[in-house]
């Protein structure tokens, strides 16, 4: 980024992604030619693929040509179908988690590995590459097959579908509404908001994928954050972001606090 200005930087970044939006899909097929110059859905589904065959590759944003200039190109193949995913199955809607838990396996790694020189290719290597010695080498073709299509999937009741439903919704109003106010906002606000909303996608995860007590904890956040924001010492009650949270969180409190109760009574009840 050094010597590149500002506005040069946004607008190529933006032209960037907006092109990504269309690109992740199955829906549509071969283009032609214009796979040998542009990032296509076919070519591109394999950068997202965790078959040993399509690690590394197609690093592509908009032209693919950068990738067979540099050797990191490969087209699908009709013998392999891509199965999507990490190599290394995350098992967690943790965004926090799943944005750090890479760097945590490489310092595990870097800890148990024996030879330096592995230690220091741990941190410059391959991204698909660990040393022999951290690798379990007792796990045999089939499961390897096993685990390679195995999704995270972990059951849920109903309460907790329901709920999970809501929050999607509500982040994404949370989320809007805190960016489109944002020029009424103190430095402070804004970043007391960021944290809320932070601190809310964990907690959403974490009912998700069914911890104990995930419930009880949300119970407890959603409670504070109402008096946080009712007694308007650390954020000021009149903002709309203020009023949004406040709803939301009461919105939790009544559904935990008094919906889940009724729910499981009137199951109780139905089936005795």
């Amino acid at each position: 980024m050094v010597g590149v200005p500002g506005e040069v930087f946004v607008t190529v970044a933006g032209i960037n992604l907006v092109y990504q939006f269309w690109v992740h899909t199955k829906h549509i097929g071969h283009l032609g030619i214009l796979e040998k110059i542009f990032i296509t859905p076919m070519n591109h589904g394999v950068h997202h693929a965790k078959n040993a065959e399509y690690i590394d590759k197609n690093y592509g944003g908009v032209f693919i040509i950068w990738d067979r200039m540099f050797g990191t190109y490969i087209s699908e193949r009709s013998d392999i179908k891509p199965i999507y995913g990490t190599v290394k199955p995350l098992n967690s809607w943790n965004p926090i988690w799943a944005n750090f838990q890479v760097f945590y396996q490489m310092v595990q790694d870097t800890i148990h590995t024996k030879r330096v020189r592995d230690k220091i290719k741990i941190w410059y290597g391959s991204t698909s590459w660990r040393p022999d010695d951290v690798i379990d080498n007792k796990l045999n073709p089939n499961q390897a097959t096993v685990s390679l299509t195995k999704k995270y999937n972990p059951p849920l009741t109903n309460e907790q579908k329901i709920f999970g439903v809501f929050q999607i919704f509500s982040i994404v109003i949370l989320a809007a509404t805190v960016i489109l106010t944002v020029s009424s906002q103190t430095y402070q606000e804004t970043s007391i908001f960021g944290l809320i909303f932070v601190l809310t996608v964990i907690l959403i995860s974490s009912i998700l994928q069914n911890k104990e007590n995930s419930f009880n904890i949300q119970l407890f956040v959603s409670s504070g954050l109402i008096l946080l924001i009712f007694s308007g010492s650390a954020v000021s009650s009149s903002l709309l972001a203020s009023q949004v949270i406040m709803v939301h969180a009461l919105i939790n409190v009544l559904y935990i606090g008094i919906g889940i109760p009724i729910q499981r009574y009137s199951l109780k009840e139905s089936v005795n």
